[in-house]
């Protein structure tokens, strides 16, 4: 019958009569085989509701993304280097009374801080500014010239407007006074972790200073709005003393390219002289 009823089997099926295969067993038409037996057999066969059923564990969804994460809070790793063990420990005690901060490592001379920054690469760095061997401003510039994903804070007693400047214009992200230690420091650190800057608020008039200073330097200088993004990090390189051979490597450029640059911003800033465009930016560091 290949397997398939004929119109006059499924009337004699529908009058109650059997139906003959080829082999002659009496056998339901397939298309009405599923009709057979009794519904309470049929129910029996079928699967329990709860193995149909699909199970949804909640999420937990942050900053808008669609991937799930971990209920769990992002800790935030740090480092301390000061040459005191006491003020070392100090330091320890204020961030373990902090659970979303994780200790990883003490350093007491510049050496070893750089070493522990290349190896764990913590979130955040907390350094002293004086310290044996290579300092902290040594140790930030390790840390921009490798592009280690590392912000800096400087723990520091000097309250000077020109070491601050200096530390700004290293790529400092924070900068608090020993005697802000205990209620600061954990503002510093969960500030500079999530992209923000942090300054002790005694040194908020150096900061008010120096945003004045830029701001009267663009009045002075109305060209340096006209420069291109490329030429304005050529500047503040020129301004950290650096030759042109050593931009072109940092920017992956030719030396012709950055001498270009050159020329370019010295035209646009009125600057006359070999050497006008390195005193220009040398003594407008802080405000570039």
């Amino acid at each position: 019958m290949n397997g398939l009823p004929l119109e006059r089997d499924i009337k004699r099926w529908e009058r109650g009569r059997p139906v003959r295969t080829e082999r002659g067993a009496r056998k339901a038409p397939p298309c009405f085989r599923y009709r057979q037996g009794r519904a309470s057999d049929r129910m029996r066969t079928r699967r329990p509701r709860s193995q149909h059923s699909r199970t949804f564990e909640p999420q937990v969804l942050l900053w808008g993304k669609a991937n799930p994460v971990s209920t769990m809070s992002h800790q935030i790793t740090v480092l301390i280097a000061d040459d005191h063990p006491i003020f070392r420990k100090g330091l320890r005690q204020v961030i373990e009374t902090d659970s979303q901060l994780k200790l990883l490592a003490e350093a007491s001379d510049g050496e070893a801080t750089i070493a522990y920054l290349a190896e764990l690469k913590p979130a955040v760095a907390v350094l002293d500014i004086d310290m044996p061997g290579k300092d902290g401003f040594a140790v930030a510039d390790y840390v921009r010239a490798h592009d280690l994903p590392i912000e800096i804070i400087f723990l520091t007693m000097h309250a000077d407007e020109q070491i601050f400047n200096t530390a700004l214009d290293a790529g400092v992200k924070g900068y608090v006074l020993k005697d802000d230690a205990v209620s600061g420091l954990i503002k510093a650190i969960r500030a500079v972790a999530g992209g923000e800057n942090y300054i002790s608020p005694d040194l908020a008039t150096f900061l008010v200073k120096r945003s004045n200073q830029a701001a009267a330097l663009a009045r002075r200088k109305p060209a340096l709005a006209s420069l291109t993004p490329t030429e304005q990090r050529v500047l503040k390189m020129i301004a950290d003393y650096k030759t042109s051979r050593e931009i072109a490597n940092e920017l992956h450029i030719s030396f012709r390219t950055v001498e270009r640059h050159r020329a370019n911003i010295c035209e646009k800033l009125d600057l006359k002289g070999s050497h006008a465009l390195l005193k220009f930016a040398s003594e407008h560091r802080s405000q570039l």
